[in-house]
Protein backbone atom coordinates (compact mmCIF):
# COMPACT_ATOMS: atom_id res chain seq x y z
CA UNK A 1 0.00 0.00 0.00
CA UNK A 2 1.52 3.31 -1.12
CA UNK A 3 2.57 5.61 1.75
CA UNK A 4 2.04 2.97 4.44
CA UNK A 5 4.75 1.55 6.68
CA UNK A 6 3.32 -1.49 8.45
CA UNK A 7 4.45 -2.68 11.89
CA UNK A 8 2.85 -5.72 13.54
CA UNK A 9 2.52 -6.16 17.28
CA UNK A 10 1.19 -9.31 18.87
CA UNK A 11 -0.04 -9.39 22.46
CA UNK A 12 -1.57 -12.09 24.60
CA UNK A 13 -3.69 -10.50 27.30
CA UNK A 14 -4.75 -13.88 28.68
CA UNK A 15 -1.31 -14.43 30.19
CA UNK A 16 -0.71 -10.73 30.76
CA UNK A 17 2.38 -10.91 28.56
CA UNK A 18 3.06 -7.85 26.39
CA UNK A 19 5.35 -8.06 23.41
CA UNK A 20 7.05 -5.24 21.46
CA UNK A 21 6.35 -1.76 22.84
CA UNK A 22 2.60 -2.03 23.49
CA UNK A 23 1.79 -1.43 27.15
CA UNK A 24 -1.16 -0.80 29.41
CA UNK A 25 -1.94 2.88 29.81
CA UNK A 26 -3.29 4.74 32.81
CA UNK A 27 -6.89 3.89 31.89
CA UNK A 28 -6.13 0.17 31.61
CA UNK A 29 -6.23 0.08 27.80
CA UNK A 30 -3.37 -1.02 25.57
CA UNK A 31 -1.35 1.87 24.17
CA UNK A 32 1.46 2.30 21.69
CA UNK A 33 3.53 5.40 21.01
CA UNK A 34 4.73 6.41 17.55
CA UNK A 35 7.76 8.49 16.68
CA UNK A 36 7.06 12.08 15.51
CA UNK A 37 6.24 12.26 11.81
CA UNK A 38 4.75 15.58 10.61
CA UNK A 39 4.03 14.16 7.16
CA UNK A 40 2.13 11.11 8.42
CA UNK A 41 -0.72 10.09 10.66
CA UNK A 42 -1.13 6.78 12.49
CA UNK A 43 -3.84 4.13 12.61
CA UNK A 44 -4.15 1.37 15.23
CA UNK A 45 -6.09 -1.80 14.36
CA UNK A 46 -7.17 -4.73 16.51
CA UNK A 47 -7.98 -8.33 15.59
CA UNK A 48 -9.08 -11.40 17.46
CA UNK A 49 -8.37 -13.92 14.69
CA UNK A 50 -5.69 -12.36 12.46
CA UNK A 51 -8.25 -12.20 9.63
CA UNK A 52 -10.66 -9.38 10.49
CA UNK A 53 -9.16 -6.08 11.61
CA UNK A 54 -11.02 -3.30 13.43
CA UNK A 55 -9.70 0.27 13.35
CA UNK A 56 -9.67 1.44 16.96
CA UNK A 57 -7.78 4.76 16.89
CA UNK A 58 -6.46 7.47 14.60
CA UNK A 59 -3.87 10.05 15.63
CA UNK A 60 -1.72 12.65 13.94
CA UNK A 61 1.66 13.38 15.49
CA UNK A 62 3.27 16.53 14.10
CA UNK A 63 6.52 17.10 15.95
CA UNK A 64 5.42 15.13 19.02
CA UNK A 65 4.81 11.51 19.90
CA UNK A 66 1.41 10.18 18.90
CA UNK A 67 -0.10 7.91 21.55
CA UNK A 68 -2.70 5.49 20.15
CA UNK A 69 -4.81 3.28 22.38
CA UNK A 70 -7.39 0.56 22.02
CA UNK A 71 -10.93 1.79 22.50
CA UNK A 72 -11.85 -1.04 24.91
CA UNK A 73 -10.28 -2.76 27.88
CA UNK A 74 -8.14 -5.83 27.14
CA UNK A 75 -9.74 -9.11 26.23
CA UNK A 76 -8.01 -12.50 25.82
CA UNK A 77 -5.91 -13.07 22.71
CA UNK A 78 -5.60 -9.71 21.02
CA UNK A 79 -3.59 -8.75 17.97
CA UNK A 80 -2.67 -5.18 17.07
CA UNK A 81 -1.39 -3.57 13.93
CA UNK A 82 0.04 -0.05 13.74
CA UNK A 83 0.08 1.75 10.40
CA UNK A 84 1.94 4.93 9.51
CA UNK A 85 0.09 6.58 6.63
CA UNK A 86 1.22 9.47 4.44
CA UNK A 87 -0.84 12.64 4.74
CA UNK A 88 -0.72 12.84 0.95
CA UNK A 89 -2.44 9.47 0.54
CA UNK A 90 -4.94 9.32 3.40
CA UNK A 91 -7.43 6.52 3.89
CA UNK A 92 -11.14 6.70 4.70
CA UNK A 93 -11.28 4.40 7.73
CA UNK A 94 -14.99 4.77 8.45
CA UNK A 95 -16.14 4.79 4.82
CA UNK A 96 -18.07 8.05 4.98
CA UNK A 97 -16.43 9.75 1.99
CA UNK A 98 -14.23 11.98 4.15
CA UNK A 99 -10.52 11.26 4.43
CA UNK A 100 -8.94 10.41 7.77
CA UNK A 101 -7.04 13.71 7.62
CA UNK A 102 -10.31 15.62 7.30
CA UNK A 103 -11.84 13.59 10.13
CA UNK A 104 -8.88 14.27 12.42
CA UNK A 105 -9.18 17.98 11.70
CA UNK A 106 -12.86 17.84 12.74
CA UNK A 107 -12.01 15.86 15.87
CA UNK A 108 -13.98 12.70 15.09
CA UNK A 109 -11.92 10.14 13.28
CA UNK A 110 -14.14 7.05 13.42
CA UNK A 111 -17.75 8.21 13.09
CA UNK A 112 -19.39 8.59 9.71
CA UNK A 113 -22.01 11.00 11.11
CA UNK A 114 -21.99 14.66 10.17
CA UNK A 115 -21.49 17.11 13.05
CA UNK A 116 -24.64 18.51 14.70
CA UNK A 117 -25.27 21.54 16.86
CA UNK A 118 -23.66 21.05 20.28
CA UNK A 119 -26.85 22.23 21.96
CA UNK A 120 -28.63 19.21 20.42
CA UNK A 121 -25.86 16.67 20.99
CA UNK A 122 -22.52 15.52 19.66
CA UNK A 123 -20.97 12.80 17.56
CA UNK A 124 -17.84 12.57 19.73
CA UNK A 125 -17.48 12.76 23.52
CA UNK A 126 -13.88 13.58 24.36
CA UNK A 127 -14.36 14.17 28.08
CA UNK A 128 -16.65 13.42 30.98
CA UNK A 129 -17.71 17.08 30.85
CA UNK A 130 -18.96 16.51 27.29
CA UNK A 131 -21.02 13.57 28.56
CA UNK A 132 -22.40 15.54 31.52
CA UNK A 133 -23.47 18.42 29.28
CA UNK A 134 -25.86 16.06 27.42
CA UNK A 135 -26.98 13.95 30.38
CA UNK A 136 -30.05 14.07 32.54
CA UNK A 137 -30.04 12.78 36.08
CA UNK A 138 -33.72 12.57 36.97
CA UNK A 139 -34.50 10.39 33.96
CA UNK A 140 -32.62 7.55 35.62
CA UNK A 141 -33.50 7.73 39.30
CA UNK A 142 -32.10 4.24 39.84
CA UNK A 143 -29.23 5.29 42.08
CA UNK A 144 -27.69 8.47 43.31
CA UNK A 145 -25.51 10.18 40.69
CA UNK A 146 -26.66 7.93 37.87
CA UNK A 147 -26.61 9.93 34.62
CA UNK A 148 -27.88 8.97 31.19
CA UNK A 149 -27.11 10.06 27.66
CA UNK A 150 -29.22 8.55 24.91
CA UNK A 151 -27.73 7.60 21.57
CA UNK A 152 -29.09 6.82 18.11
CA UNK A 153 -27.14 4.89 15.48
CA UNK A 154 -28.57 5.18 11.97
CA UNK A 155 -27.85 3.26 8.76
CA UNK A 156 -26.58 0.27 10.70
CA UNK A 157 -26.54 -2.01 7.65
CA UNK A 158 -24.57 0.35 5.39
CA UNK A 159 -22.73 3.33 6.92
CA UNK A 160 -23.35 3.46 10.70
CA UNK A 161 -23.66 7.00 12.04
CA UNK A 162 -23.60 7.58 15.82
CA UNK A 163 -25.27 10.50 17.58
CA UNK A 164 -25.21 11.23 21.31
CA UNK A 165 -28.11 13.56 21.97
CA UNK A 166 -29.09 16.01 24.66
CA UNK A 167 -32.16 14.55 26.34
CA UNK A 168 -32.83 17.85 28.06
CA UNK A 169 -33.85 19.14 24.60
CA UNK A 170 -35.20 15.94 23.01
CA UNK A 171 -36.30 13.35 25.54
CA UNK A 172 -37.06 10.49 23.13
CA UNK A 173 -35.17 8.95 20.23
CA UNK A 174 -38.03 9.74 17.86
CA UNK A 175 -38.00 13.40 18.94
CA UNK A 176 -34.29 13.66 18.19
CA UNK A 177 -34.67 11.86 14.86
CA UNK A 178 -37.34 14.21 13.53
CA UNK A 179 -36.20 17.46 15.17
CA UNK A 180 -32.45 17.19 14.59
CA UNK A 181 -31.86 14.56 11.89
CA UNK A 182 -34.94 15.55 9.86
CA UNK A 183 -36.45 12.07 9.75
CA UNK A 184 -39.99 11.88 8.32
CA UNK A 185 -42.69 12.62 10.90
CA UNK A 186 -43.91 9.04 10.86
CA UNK A 187 -43.77 7.40 14.28
CA UNK A 188 -44.87 4.00 13.01
CA UNK A 189 -42.15 3.92 10.37
CA UNK A 190 -39.49 5.01 12.88
CA UNK A 191 -40.61 2.35 15.36
CA UNK A 192 -40.65 -0.33 12.69
CA UNK A 193 -37.07 0.54 11.62
CA UNK A 194 -35.65 0.98 15.12
CA UNK A 195 -37.11 -1.61 17.53
CA UNK A 196 -37.96 -5.31 17.80
CA UNK A 197 -37.84 -6.44 14.16
CA UNK A 198 -34.74 -8.28 12.98
CA UNK A 199 -35.81 -7.81 9.35
CA UNK A 200 -36.72 -4.12 9.32
CA UNK A 201 -34.15 -2.78 11.76
CA UNK A 202 -32.17 0.12 10.30
CA UNK A 203 -31.38 2.03 13.49
CA UNK A 204 -30.25 1.30 17.04
CA UNK A 205 -31.68 3.31 19.94
CA UNK A 206 -30.18 2.96 23.39
CA UNK A 207 -28.65 4.63 26.44
CA UNK A 208 -25.19 5.19 27.83
CA UNK A 209 -25.48 5.21 31.62
CA UNK A 210 -22.86 6.34 34.14
CA UNK A 211 -22.70 4.46 37.44
CA UNK A 212 -20.25 6.59 39.40
CA UNK A 213 -20.60 4.62 42.65
CA UNK A 214 -19.90 1.19 41.15
CA UNK A 215 -16.92 -0.52 42.78
CA UNK A 216 -15.00 -2.87 40.47
CA UNK A 217 -13.36 -6.08 41.75
CA UNK A 218 -9.96 -4.35 41.62
CA UNK A 219 -11.25 -1.55 43.84
CA UNK A 220 -11.50 1.09 41.13
CA UNK A 221 -14.65 3.17 40.95
CA UNK A 222 -17.14 3.88 38.17
CA UNK A 223 -18.49 2.14 35.10
CA UNK A 224 -20.53 3.12 32.03
CA UNK A 225 -23.13 0.68 30.75
CA UNK A 226 -24.57 0.30 27.27
CA UNK A 227 -28.29 -0.49 27.51
CA UNK A 228 -31.30 -0.91 25.25
CA UNK A 229 -35.04 -0.75 25.93
CA UNK A 230 -35.76 -3.92 27.97
CA UNK A 231 -38.32 -5.40 25.55
CA UNK A 232 -36.11 -4.82 22.50
CA UNK A 233 -34.49 -8.17 21.55
CA UNK A 234 -31.25 -6.67 20.17
CA UNK A 235 -29.03 -9.39 18.72
CA UNK A 236 -25.31 -9.82 19.31
CA UNK A 237 -24.45 -8.43 15.87
CA UNK A 238 -25.96 -5.03 16.66
CA UNK A 239 -24.78 -4.94 20.26
CA UNK A 240 -21.22 -5.47 19.03
CA UNK A 241 -21.62 -2.68 16.46
CA UNK A 242 -22.97 -0.27 19.09
CA UNK A 243 -20.32 -1.24 21.64
CA UNK A 244 -17.43 -0.71 19.22
CA UNK A 245 -18.59 2.58 17.76
CA UNK A 246 -19.46 4.06 21.17
CA UNK A 247 -16.12 3.01 22.64
CA UNK A 248 -14.27 4.72 19.77
CA UNK A 249 -16.26 7.93 20.03
CA UNK A 250 -16.30 8.26 23.81
CA UNK A 251 -12.61 7.56 24.47
CA UNK A 252 -12.66 9.16 27.92
CA UNK A 253 -14.55 6.10 29.23
CA UNK A 254 -12.18 3.73 30.99
CA UNK A 255 -14.66 0.95 31.68
CA UNK A 256 -17.58 0.24 29.34
CA UNK A 257 -19.85 -2.81 29.68
CA UNK A 258 -22.99 -4.06 28.00
CA UNK A 259 -25.79 -4.54 30.54
CA UNK A 260 -28.91 -6.56 29.73
CA UNK A 261 -31.62 -5.15 32.06
CA UNK A 262 -34.43 -7.57 31.13
CA UNK A 263 -34.95 -11.32 31.12
CA UNK A 264 -35.52 -11.20 27.34
CA UNK A 265 -32.09 -9.68 26.77
CA UNK A 266 -30.39 -11.85 29.40
CA UNK A 267 -31.63 -15.00 27.68
CA UNK A 268 -30.39 -13.72 24.31
CA UNK A 269 -27.01 -12.99 25.84
CA UNK A 270 -26.85 -16.41 27.45
CA UNK A 271 -27.73 -18.13 24.18
CA UNK A 272 -24.91 -16.29 22.41
CA UNK A 273 -22.35 -16.32 25.22
CA UNK A 274 -19.71 -17.92 22.99
CA UNK A 275 -19.92 -14.94 20.63
CA UNK A 276 -19.54 -12.50 23.52
CA UNK A 277 -16.57 -14.44 24.88
CA UNK A 278 -14.85 -14.28 21.50
CA UNK A 279 -15.53 -10.54 21.07
CA UNK A 280 -14.17 -7.36 22.60
CA UNK A 281 -17.43 -6.73 24.50
CA UNK A 282 -17.26 -6.59 28.27
CA UNK A 283 -20.58 -7.51 29.93
CA UNK A 284 -21.91 -7.03 33.44
CA UNK A 285 -24.80 -8.71 35.25
CA UNK A 286 -27.40 -6.71 37.17
CA UNK A 287 -26.42 -8.29 40.49
CA UNK A 288 -22.77 -7.36 39.94
CA UNK A 289 -23.64 -3.85 38.83
CA UNK A 290 -25.58 -3.08 41.99
CA UNK A 291 -24.01 -5.52 44.45
CA UNK A 292 -22.00 -2.86 46.27
CA UNK A 293 -25.08 -0.79 47.14
CA UNK A 294 -27.51 -1.23 50.02
CA UNK A 295 -29.98 1.47 48.94
CA UNK A 296 -31.22 2.74 45.58
CA UNK A 297 -33.73 5.59 45.31
CA UNK A 298 -35.56 4.33 42.25
CA UNK A 299 -38.49 6.80 42.19
CA UNK A 300 -38.28 9.76 44.52
CA UNK A 301 -41.81 10.25 45.82
CA UNK A 302 -43.67 10.04 49.14
CA UNK A 303 -46.82 8.25 50.29
CA UNK A 304 -48.83 6.90 53.21
CA UNK A 305 -50.17 3.37 53.59
CA UNK A 306 -50.06 0.05 55.42
CA UNK A 307 -46.59 -1.59 55.38
CA UNK A 308 -46.81 -5.17 54.10
CA UNK A 309 -44.04 -7.77 53.73
CA UNK A 310 -45.26 -9.68 50.68
CA UNK A 311 -45.18 -13.46 50.54
CA UNK A 312 -46.76 -13.52 47.09
CA UNK A 313 -49.98 -15.06 48.43
CA UNK A 314 -51.77 -12.07 49.94
CA UNK A 315 -54.14 -9.69 48.18
CA UNK A 316 -52.57 -6.26 47.83
CA UNK A 317 -54.45 -2.99 47.58
CA UNK A 318 -53.82 0.60 46.58
CA UNK A 319 -53.37 1.43 50.27
CA UNK A 320 -50.43 -0.93 50.79
CA UNK A 321 -46.73 -0.07 50.85
CA UNK A 322 -45.17 -3.39 49.96
CA UNK A 323 -41.80 -5.00 50.67
CA UNK A 324 -41.02 -7.51 47.90
CA UNK A 325 -38.37 -10.15 48.50
CA UNK A 326 -38.04 -10.62 44.73
CA UNK A 327 -39.11 -8.49 41.80
CA UNK A 328 -42.75 -9.34 40.98
CA UNK A 329 -43.59 -10.29 37.40
CA UNK A 330 -46.81 -8.33 37.65
CA UNK A 331 -47.80 -5.54 39.97
CA UNK A 332 -51.20 -4.20 40.95
CA UNK A 333 -51.59 -0.58 41.99
CA UNK A 334 -49.97 -0.07 45.41
CA UNK A 335 -49.12 3.01 47.43
CA UNK A 336 -45.38 2.33 47.71
CA UNK A 337 -42.73 -0.20 46.70
CA UNK A 338 -39.63 -1.54 48.46
CA UNK A 339 -37.60 -4.39 46.97
CA UNK A 340 -34.92 -6.46 48.68
CA UNK A 341 -33.15 -7.11 45.36
CA UNK A 342 -31.61 -4.40 43.17
CA UNK A 343 -33.68 -2.97 40.36
CA UNK A 344 -32.67 -1.39 37.09
CA UNK A 345 -34.02 2.00 36.04
CA UNK A 346 -35.90 0.36 33.16
CA UNK A 347 -37.29 -2.56 35.16
CA UNK A 348 -41.03 -3.26 35.00
CA UNK A 349 -41.42 -2.35 38.68
CA UNK A 350 -39.71 1.02 38.34
CA UNK A 351 -41.51 1.94 35.13
CA UNK A 352 -44.81 1.16 36.88
CA UNK A 353 -43.73 3.27 39.87
CA UNK A 354 -42.89 6.23 37.64
CA UNK A 355 -46.16 5.85 35.76
CA UNK A 356 -48.15 5.97 39.01
CA UNK A 357 -45.95 8.48 40.92
CA UNK A 358 -45.28 5.75 43.48
CA UNK A 359 -42.26 5.90 45.82
CA UNK A 360 -39.94 3.02 44.97
CA UNK A 361 -36.56 1.98 46.33
CA UNK A 362 -34.23 -0.95 46.80
CA UNK A 363 -33.33 -1.46 50.46
CA UNK A 364 -31.09 -4.38 51.33
CA UNK A 365 -32.84 -6.90 53.65
CA UNK A 366 -35.63 -4.37 54.20
CA UNK A 367 -37.96 -6.74 56.09
CA UNK A 368 -35.29 -7.12 58.79
CA UNK A 369 -34.05 -3.54 58.78
CA UNK A 370 -34.20 -2.15 62.35
CA UNK A 371 -36.04 1.00 61.21
CA UNK A 372 -38.55 -0.95 59.10
CA UNK A 373 -39.27 -4.37 60.66
CA UNK A 374 -41.12 -3.05 63.78
CA UNK A 375 -43.56 -1.16 61.51
CA UNK A 376 -44.69 -4.09 59.35
CA UNK A 377 -48.50 -4.33 59.49
CA UNK A 378 -48.87 -0.72 60.60
CA UNK A 379 -49.72 2.56 58.87
CA UNK A 380 -46.57 4.39 57.83
CA UNK A 381 -45.22 7.45 56.03
CA UNK A 382 -42.64 6.51 53.34
CA UNK A 383 -40.41 8.93 51.46
CA UNK A 384 -37.69 8.12 48.92
CA UNK A 385 -34.96 10.68 48.26
CA UNK A 386 -31.48 10.68 46.76
CA UNK A 387 -29.90 10.89 50.19
CA UNK A 388 -31.87 8.08 51.84
CA UNK A 389 -35.32 6.84 52.79
CA UNK A 390 -37.65 7.93 55.57
CA UNK A 391 -40.13 5.52 57.15
CA UNK A 392 -42.11 6.34 60.29
CA UNK A 393 -45.38 5.36 61.92
CA UNK A 394 -48.44 7.28 60.72
CA UNK A 395 -51.90 7.83 62.15
CA UNK A 396 -55.10 6.68 60.49
CA UNK A 397 -56.08 10.33 60.03
CA UNK A 398 -52.84 11.00 58.13
CA UNK A 399 -53.52 8.03 55.88
CA UNK A 400 -57.11 9.09 55.19
CA UNK A 401 -56.10 12.69 54.52
CA UNK A 402 -53.41 11.52 52.08
CA UNK A 403 -55.70 9.30 50.04
CA UNK A 404 -58.39 11.96 50.03
CA UNK A 405 -55.81 14.44 48.65
CA UNK A 406 -54.93 12.19 45.70
CA UNK A 407 -58.48 11.03 44.99
CA UNK A 408 -59.82 12.33 41.64
CA UNK A 409 -62.48 14.97 42.10
CA UNK A 410 -64.63 13.42 39.38
CA UNK A 411 -65.32 9.79 38.57
CA UNK A 412 -64.51 8.58 35.08
CA UNK A 413 -64.93 5.47 32.98
CA UNK A 414 -63.66 4.55 29.53
CA UNK A 415 -66.13 5.10 26.70
CA UNK A 416 -67.88 2.06 25.21
CA UNK A 417 -69.25 2.16 21.67
CA UNK A 418 -71.90 -0.54 21.18
CA UNK A 419 -72.73 0.41 17.60
CA UNK A 420 -70.23 -2.10 16.15
CA UNK A 421 -72.07 -5.45 16.18
CA UNK A 422 -69.96 -7.76 13.99
CA UNK A 423 -66.92 -9.91 14.68
CA UNK A 424 -64.16 -8.27 12.63
CA UNK A 425 -60.81 -9.46 11.29
CA UNK A 426 -57.85 -7.71 12.93
CA UNK A 427 -56.74 -6.54 9.50
CA UNK A 428 -59.88 -4.40 9.35
CA UNK A 429 -59.74 -3.00 12.90
CA UNK A 430 -58.31 0.52 13.23
CA UNK A 431 -56.34 1.70 16.23
CA UNK A 432 -58.98 4.38 16.79
CA UNK A 433 -61.68 1.72 17.30
CA UNK A 434 -60.65 0.77 20.83
CA UNK A 435 -64.01 2.10 22.08
CA UNK A 436 -65.73 -0.62 20.03
CA UNK A 437 -63.31 -3.56 20.33
CA UNK A 438 -61.17 -2.76 23.37
CA UNK A 439 -57.59 -1.62 23.76
CA UNK A 440 -56.03 -5.07 23.45
CA UNK A 441 -57.69 -5.84 20.12
CA UNK A 442 -56.92 -2.38 18.72
CA UNK A 443 -53.28 -2.62 19.85
CA UNK A 444 -52.80 -6.08 18.36
CA UNK A 445 -54.38 -4.87 15.13
CA UNK A 446 -51.91 -1.99 15.07
CA UNK A 447 -49.02 -4.40 15.75
CA UNK A 448 -50.21 -6.44 12.79
CA UNK A 449 -49.76 -3.39 10.60
CA UNK A 450 -46.32 -2.58 12.05
CA UNK A 451 -44.93 -6.13 12.28
CA UNK A 452 -47.05 -8.43 10.10
CA UNK A 453 -44.66 -11.36 10.52
CA UNK A 454 -44.37 -11.12 14.31
CA UNK A 455 -47.86 -10.24 15.58
CA UNK A 456 -50.73 -12.76 15.81
CA UNK A 457 -53.57 -12.82 13.32
CA UNK A 458 -57.16 -13.24 14.37
CA UNK A 459 -60.50 -11.57 14.99
CA UNK A 460 -61.85 -8.96 17.38
CA UNK A 461 -65.16 -9.39 19.23
CA UNK A 462 -66.90 -6.04 19.82
CA UNK A 463 -68.16 -4.85 23.19
CA UNK A 464 -71.67 -5.39 21.82
CA UNK A 465 -71.25 -9.14 22.45
CA UNK A 466 -70.19 -8.60 26.06
CA UNK A 467 -73.06 -6.20 26.64
CA UNK A 468 -75.67 -8.60 25.25
CA UNK A 469 -74.16 -11.53 27.17
CA UNK A 470 -74.40 -9.60 30.46
CA UNK A 471 -78.02 -8.61 29.76
CA UNK A 472 -78.96 -12.17 28.73
CA UNK A 473 -77.69 -13.57 32.07
CA UNK A 474 -78.94 -10.62 34.18
CA UNK A 475 -75.40 -9.98 35.48
CA UNK A 476 -75.50 -6.18 35.46
CA UNK A 477 -77.65 -5.95 38.64
CA UNK A 478 -75.18 -8.28 40.40
CA UNK A 479 -72.27 -6.08 39.41
CA UNK A 480 -74.06 -2.95 40.60
CA UNK A 481 -74.86 -4.59 43.96
CA UNK A 482 -71.23 -5.60 44.47
CA UNK A 483 -69.87 -2.17 43.64
CA UNK A 484 -72.29 -0.44 46.00
CA UNK A 485 -71.38 -2.79 48.88
CA UNK A 486 -69.30 -0.82 51.40
CA UNK A 487 -67.37 -3.94 52.49
CA UNK A 488 -66.56 -4.70 48.82
CA UNK A 489 -65.07 -1.22 48.50
CA UNK A 490 -62.98 -1.29 51.69
CA UNK A 491 -61.95 -4.94 52.14
CA UNK A 492 -59.48 -6.19 49.46
CA UNK A 493 -59.71 -9.85 50.54
CA UNK A 494 -63.54 -9.82 50.43
CA UNK A 495 -63.47 -8.01 47.10
CA UNK A 496 -61.15 -10.63 45.60
CA UNK A 497 -63.33 -13.45 46.92
CA UNK A 498 -66.57 -11.96 45.54
CA UNK A 499 -64.95 -11.28 42.17
CA UNK A 500 -63.62 -14.84 42.01
CA UNK A 501 -67.14 -16.18 42.68
CA UNK A 502 -68.57 -13.87 40.02
CA UNK A 503 -65.98 -15.04 37.46
CA UNK A 504 -66.93 -18.62 38.26
CA UNK A 505 -70.62 -17.84 37.63
CA UNK A 506 -69.75 -16.29 34.27
CA UNK A 507 -67.60 -19.23 33.24
CA UNK A 508 -69.58 -22.17 34.55
CA UNK A 509 -73.14 -21.07 35.31
CA UNK A 510 -74.09 -18.86 32.38
CA UNK A 511 -75.69 -19.31 28.99
CA UNK A 512 -75.11 -17.64 25.67
CA UNK A 513 -77.73 -16.09 23.38
CA UNK A 514 -78.44 -18.40 20.44
CA UNK A 515 -77.48 -15.79 17.82
CA UNK A 516 -74.14 -15.18 19.56
CA UNK A 517 -73.33 -18.88 19.74
CA UNK A 518 -74.19 -19.27 16.06
CA UNK A 519 -71.92 -16.38 15.00
CA UNK A 520 -68.98 -17.70 17.03
CA UNK A 521 -69.57 -21.23 15.72
CA UNK A 522 -69.64 -19.95 12.16
CA UNK A 523 -66.35 -18.15 12.78
CA UNK A 524 -64.85 -21.32 14.18
CA UNK A 525 -66.03 -23.44 11.25
CA UNK A 526 -64.36 -21.08 8.80
CA UNK A 527 -60.98 -21.24 10.52
CA UNK A 528 -58.23 -23.57 9.24
CA UNK A 529 -58.56 -27.14 10.60
CA UNK A 530 -55.70 -26.77 13.07
CA UNK A 531 -57.74 -24.14 14.96
CA UNK A 532 -60.82 -26.33 15.51
CA UNK A 533 -61.44 -27.65 19.03
CA UNK A 534 -62.09 -31.26 19.82
CA UNK A 535 -65.84 -32.20 19.87
CA UNK A 536 -65.78 -32.77 23.63
CA UNK A 537 -64.53 -29.24 24.17
CA UNK A 538 -67.10 -27.88 21.77
CA UNK A 539 -69.91 -29.46 23.75
CA UNK A 540 -68.57 -27.85 26.95
CA UNK A 541 -68.65 -24.34 25.52
CA UNK A 542 -71.86 -22.82 26.83
CA UNK A 543 -70.71 -19.57 28.41
CA UNK A 544 -68.93 -16.63 26.84
CA UNK A 545 -65.75 -17.04 28.94
CA UNK A 546 -65.72 -20.78 28.33
CA UNK A 547 -65.55 -19.97 24.66
CA UNK A 548 -62.85 -17.39 25.24
CA UNK A 549 -60.48 -19.61 27.22
CA UNK A 550 -61.20 -23.16 26.03
CA UNK A 551 -61.48 -22.81 22.30
CA UNK A 552 -58.13 -22.43 20.56
CA UNK A 553 -59.38 -19.37 18.70
CA UNK A 554 -57.55 -16.08 18.67
CA UNK A 555 -60.54 -14.07 19.83
CA UNK A 556 -59.24 -10.84 21.27
CA UNK A 557 -61.26 -8.45 23.39
CA UNK A 558 -60.93 -6.41 26.55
Amino acid sequence: MKGVLLSLFLITTLSGQVLQDISLGARGKFEVSSQPSPSHYFRLLRSRDFNTWETVDLQSSGNELAVLSDSVLPRPNGFYKLQRISNRSPLDSDGDGRSDIAELALGHGLNAADPISTRDGNIFLATEENFNSLSKRDNFPGAQNVREVKFLITNIRTKPELYFFNINRNQHHYDFAINVLNFPRNYNEFTRNTYISAVNRQNLAGSLVSHDNYIAPDGSKGIYTLEFWPTDPVTFEWIELAYEIIAKNAPFISRLAYHAPSETQRQLQKANQALYDASSIHTIETDDLFSSTTYQPMNQQEAFGRLVASTGRETLSARDIVIFKNLPNDLTYVSGIITEVPQTPLSHVNLKAQQNDTPNSYIEDAANHPEIAPLIGQNIYYRVSAGGFEIRAATQDEVEDYFESIRPTQSSSPPRDLSETKITALSRVAFSESDSFGGKAANVAELRRLFPNNAPDGFAIPFHFYHEFMIHNRFYPEVAAMISNADFQSNPALRESLLANFRDRIQNKSTMPTWMYQELTELQNNLPPRHHPAPSLQRQCRGYHQLQWRWPLRLIHS
